[in-house]
C-alpha cells in the first residue's frame, strides 16, 4: 500500500508508522548529516529519540562546516512556505475559536 505523503496527514501517518522516505525527491539533495538528524528527531521510541538539547548541540546545527552553504532546493523551499502558511492559518483559526 502506497502512503500519500504530500498532505500533512499523509506525512504524519508516515512518521507514526516509522516509514521515513528520505530517498525520493527532494531528499537526494539533502546532506547525510541533515538526514541523520531528521531520523533521530523522528525516532518512534521516545526513549531513543534525541532530546531538544541534543538537537541544539548537534554538529549539523552548531558547526558551520557541517551544514552546507547552498541555496535550498526549490521543492524544499516551496514546502517550507506551505508549512509556514498552514501554521499561520491554524493560529488564526485558533484565535477565532478562542
Amino acid at each position: 500500500m502506497e502512503i500519500v505523503t504530500e498532505t500533512e496527514s499523509g506525512i504524519f501517518r508516515q512518521i507514526l508508522q516509522g516509514q521515513l522516505d528520505l530517498e525520493s525527491d527532494p531528499w537526494p539533495n539533502i546532506s547525510e548529516s541533515a538526514k541523520d538528524l531528521i531520523r533521530k528527531m523522528l525516532e518512534r521510541d521516545p526513549r531513543q529519540r534525541i532530546t531538544a538539547h541534543e538537537v541544539l548541540c548537534n554538529p549539523w546545527i552548531v558547526d558551520d562546516r557541517v551544514a552546507p552553504d547552498k541555496p535550498l532546493d526549490s521543492a524544499v523551499f516551496s514546502r517550507l512556505k506551505q508549512f509556514s502558511a498552514m501554521n499561520k492559518l491554524k493560529k488564526m483559526a485558533l484565535r477565532m475559536v478562542s
